[in-house]
C-alpha cells in the first residue's frame, strides 16, 4: 500500500485522514480489545483478524479485513463495523469505537448489534 494513500472518513468535526500505518495501529487496538472480551463470541474475530491485510481501496474506503472503518450513526466518531459474511434471518454486527488521543488510535468499546433481517 503506497505510504501517501489515506481514506478521508466525514465527521461532523471535520474530515478525518486515516492512512495505512494508522490501519496498523487500530488493527493492533483492536486485537487487544478482542482480546479482552469476555464473551465467546469475540474469539472468531480475533482469530479472523490475525490474517486480515489493512487496505485502503480505491474508492476511499478504509478496511482492516472484514471490519470497516465509517463515521458512527451521529457523525461524531469513528468505528469499525464487521458484517457477517452470509445473510440470515438473524445477523451480528460488532461494532469496535475508535478513539485518537496523543497521537494514538485505542478501542475502548466492542459491542455486539444482533439485527433481524425481513
Amino acid at each position: 500500500m503506497n505510504e501517501d494513500t489515506f481514506a478521508e472518513i466525514e465527521l461532523r468535526r471535520g474530515a478525518v485522514r486515516v492512512t495505512a500505518a494508522d490501519l496498523e495501529q487500530i488493527k493492533v487496538a483492536l486485537a487487544q480489545a478482542l482480546s479482552e472480551q469476555e464473551s465467546p463470541d469475540f474469539a472468531p474475530l480475533l482469530a479472523e483478524l490475525d490474517d486480515s491485510a489493512c487496505m485502503i481501496l480505491s474508492d476511499g474506503t478504509a478496511r482492516i479485513g472484514g471490519w470497516k472503518l465509517k463515521p458512527d450513526a451521529t457523525g461524531q466518531s469513528l468505528l469499525l463495523e464487521h458484517q457477517p459474511a452470509q445473510r440470515s434471518a438473524a445477523m451480528l454486527f460488532y461494532i469496535a469505537r475508535l478513539q485518537f488521543h496523543e497521537g494514538r488510535w485505542s478501542v475502548p468499546e466492542v459491542t455486539i448489534r444482533k439485527v433481524r433481517g425481513r
